[in-house]
């Protein structure tokens, strides 16, 4: 065997150029192949993150009627009371309460639509991170700070938000909207900071405000229109059981709804936004056509190069073959110098793939995002 392998790596060097060039298209390949997959990995993570961690939760309870028309009446009661029942399951994270509302932003010269969100500033650092959408922008403004614990008239916009009304931070804005009781429901508040959430449409047209300020503009004290809960650790069977607990906290819990009284909704994020589960149930098929596609790659140019060099060496092979060398052995030899330089590339793909992924993890690539 010692032998074999000694012939087999002084045979892949009499064409060093060769062999050279096709261990190192093996090893770009494969690197190309690891820096793919690890920018795959960061940009659905990345993507994971801003949509459960931050935007819908882990499992969503709501009103069935404001699931089906998202309308200002279908809201939870007695939200501070359950909130603080889901938020001890054992399991869970934490439970936050939002409100949504729809309403005229304005000032002396610009007024447009925007999408209200009602929060605790407070639950929310310590649950779902959304005080993170409040962070440096990339033409260097200033983006202030996410909402005081206490409710105090004031407001985050979307930065592009924040650009189209023409305010910065420390501006007053004046929301107008119609609340419950069938009156207008308008109130001023101070901008605190501009969000980038990752999210265009809240970057452009959403502002988040105290949950107790957007109660009392839409006049719906104690009202929620969902409870999100996040579960403690991110995997299956985690979100499965504290599935399972939460709808037995909220069978507890009856509305009104169109057909009548009935239980609250609880759905996970997968039923929430089934689109975005398709999308991460994808990456692991996107994965490895990516893996076969390379390989398929590297393996055709061993292949070429082991196929020329086996018609280059006719001559020499049949002078072995008369000195002994069965044809087991030959194709032995064969197989050898095909394996080593399987392994030279593989290899080298290994220094090159972990440069590469060394240099997206601490370094990144910027693809311009427009903030």
């Amino acid at each position: 065997m010692r032998v074999l392998i000694a012939m087999a790596w002084r045979n892949l060097w009499r064409h060093w150029r060769r062999s050279l060039l096709t261990a190192l298209a093996m090893a770009l390949g494969m690197a190309l192949c690891t820096a793919m997959l690890t920018m795959y990995a960061g940009m659905f993570g990345m993507f994971r993150d801003v949509l459960v961690e931050r935007q819908i939760g882990h499992i969503q309870v709501q009103n069935p009627s404001y699931v089906a028309r998202r309308g200002m009446y279908d809201t939870v009661p007695d939200a501070s009371a359950l909130v603080e029942q889901l938020d001890a399951l054992p399991g869970s994270r934490g439970a936050v309460a939002r409100m949504f509302g729809q309403a005229l932003l304005g000032t002396e010269t610009n007024t447009t639509a925007v999408q209200l969100v009602g929060v605790l500033p407070a639950r929310e650092a310590s649950v779902t991170q959304l005080p993170g959408v409040v962070r440096a922008l990339h033409d260097g403004t200033d983006p202030g700070r996410f909402l005081a614990s206490d409710a105090d008239h004031e407001i985050v916009l979307g930065h592009k938000l924040a650009d189209e009304l023409e305010v910065g931070l420390g501006d007053s804005v004046v929301a107008v909207t119609q609340d419950a009781e069938g009156g207008f429901g308008n109130d001023e508040y101070v901008v605190v900071g501009l969000a980038s959430s990752g999210d265009t449409m809240m970057d452009r047209s959403g502002a988040w405000l105290h949950l107790n300020d957007l109660q009392a503009l839409l006049a719906l004290d104690d009202q929620v229109h969902e409870v999100r809960i996040n579960a403690a650790a991110d995997d299956p069977e985690t979100v499965d059981a504290l599935i399972a607990q939460v709808r037995d906290t909220a069978s507890d819990v009856k509305v009104d709804t169109d057909e009548g009284e009935a239980s609250l909704s609880v759905r996970p994020w997968w039923e929430v936004n089934p689109a975005a589960a398709e999308i991460f149930d994808m990456q692991g098929i996107s994965q490895y056509v990516v893996l076969i596609i390379v390989f398929s790659l590297a393996a055709l140019g061993v292949i070429n190069t082991m196929l020329m060099s086996v018609l280059e060496r006719t001559r020499e092979l049949g002078v072995m073959t008369a000195l002994g060398l069965t044809p087991v052995g030959m194709v032995g030899l064969v197989l050898t110098e095909a394996f080593l330089l399987g392994v030279l590339g593989v290899g080298l793909g290994v220094v090159f793939g972990a440069l590469a992924d060394l240099y997206i993890v601490y370094v990144g690539i910027n693809f311009g995002t427009g903030d």
